[in-house]
């Protein structure tokens, strides 16, 4: 997989910054063991870039360019031993991809994605499970307990022919509320 950094990345699907290195595992290869220094150093700074940019240019003069590396070093200290840990892109023949990043890359793409769709499905079965809660709730509200209506429905008020109640239709504990609101006098005007 390469990337295409022409557009922005959004801060959440920016790539890992890191890629995964078990020193036992270089310490135990015959290649890496067989590496002078120069080379190892090669090696880690052409891994780091390939993580970075997808892939790294196959060209001894570009490469160190990008790794910012005197080309007369990168040079002498591209050995066979070095390039065994890479390969040439399918896409571009002047390009070197690491296919041990490729898979790590791959893992954490999928990763990803199976735990956005995880949360996605999560989320949806906690509203509805909230939804439900709120309606069968004796503290719920009267509109959350209160079923959809479609356009085929009557209202209560349409039955009545008033959507509202008169004074003389209060209950007896807001009457007196009523009245003292009527009587009161309107604020004074600053």
């Amino acid at each position: 997989m390469n990337f295409d950094y022409k557009e922005p990345l959004k801060a959440d699907k920016r790539p890992l910054p890191y890629f995964q290195c078990f020193s036992s595992d270089w310490m135990a290869t015959e290649q890496y063991a067989l590496m002078s220094a120069s080379e190892r150093g090669l090696l880690f700074s052409m891994l780091n870039a390939t993580w970075v940019n997808g892939s790294i240019p196959a060209n001894a003069a570009h490469l160190s360019r990008i790794l910012q590396l005197d080309e007369d070093t990168v040079t002498k200290s591209l050995s066979p031993r070095v390039i065994y840990w890479f390969c040439t892109s399918p896409n571009d023949e002047t390009r070197l991809l690491c296919p041990e990043l490729e898979r790590q890359r791959a893992e954490s793409v999928a990763y990803r994605r199976n735990r956005a769709e995880a949360g996605k499905k999560g989320g949806h079965a906690t509203q509805d499970r909230h939804r439900k809660a709120s309606i069968h709730s004796s503290t719920a509200s009267i509109c959350a307990k209160a079923t959809e209506m479609n356009r085929d429905d009557v209202r209560r008020d349409d039955l009545k022919g008033s959507a509202s109640i008169g004074k003389d239709q209060w209950p007896d504990e807001h009457s007196d509320w009523g009245n003292s609101y009527d009587s009161a006098s309107s604020p004074p005007v600053l």
